[in-house]
């Protein structure tokens, strides 16, 4: 009741009074807690409390999927976040300040709502909290090719977010190379580019986080020549 009645307005008094006074945050059968209400309402205030008090009392996993994995599927409907997204008082930009960095909430995002992955990337590199390299190793690729077919903006915005440069073990012998981009150059090019065939690029993903190479046999994987 306090969420619903000061949620609208952001006002926290009432819940900071409650949350110091160890009111309880469990769900009911239904499995809607506290946090639920606050995101059906739209309050990022009371959100970021609620979760800070969970995550103190160790409720939090449980009750927005932490143990879930990319690989595991479809999300969970039941979650704060996806009740926030179904809802629909929140804008797109507000529900990827409101979920926590975790790879559930990029499933979720994924899975229901990939207008919201942009932002989201973007909340995950200005709030260092998570690495990019932690939301990547949840990642598969097929949930790149999923996203690049039905989001290619949000697509971009996430391979950005969760891209850093890897570990050069041969360097000197074996140096990272430079990223190249294939698009047009120019007006000019642009021009040309529409009267000719769009080339055929070769796409494949590798899990490597380092650019190995073995200065004993002066070798290095197959795929780097690919």
């Amino acid at each position: 009741s306090a969420i619903f009645a000061e949620g609208r307005a952001d006002n926290t008094d009432v819940l900071i009074y409650l949350l110091n006074n160890h009111v309880s945050l469990n769900p009911d059968l239904d499995g809607h807690g506290p946090l639920h209400v606050a995101f059906s309402v739209g309050s990022l205030a009371h959100i970021r409390l609620l979760r800070k008090a969970m995550r103190d009392r160790g409720l939090l996993k449980a009750v927005e999927g932490y143990e879930r994995n990319m690989q595991d599927g479809p999300c969970n409907n039941n979650t704060p976040l996806m009740l926030g997204i179904e809802i629909g008082r929140m804008t797109e930009k507000q529900l990827a300040k409101a979920a926590d960095h975790t790879p559930a909430s990029l499933r979720v995002f994924m899975d229901h709502e990939p207008r919201c992955i942009p932002h989201f990337a973007k909340e995950i590199v200005e709030n260092r909290e998570v690495t990019g390299a932690q939301i990547a190793a949840h990642l598969t690729g097929p949930d790149l090719a999923e996203v690049i077919r039905d989001y290619p903006k949000a697509a971009c915005i996430l391979l950005e977010g969760v891209l850093e440069t890897p570990t050069v073990e041969g360097n000197g012998w074996h140096s990272l190379p430079s990223r190249v981009s294939f698009a047009p150059k120019g007006f000019g090019e642009y021009l040309l580019s529409l009267l000719n065939p769009a080339r055929e690029v070769l796409v494949f993903y590798e899990p490597d986080n380092a650019w190995k190479y073995d200065v004993a046999r002066f070798e290095a994987p197959a795929w780097h020549d690919e």
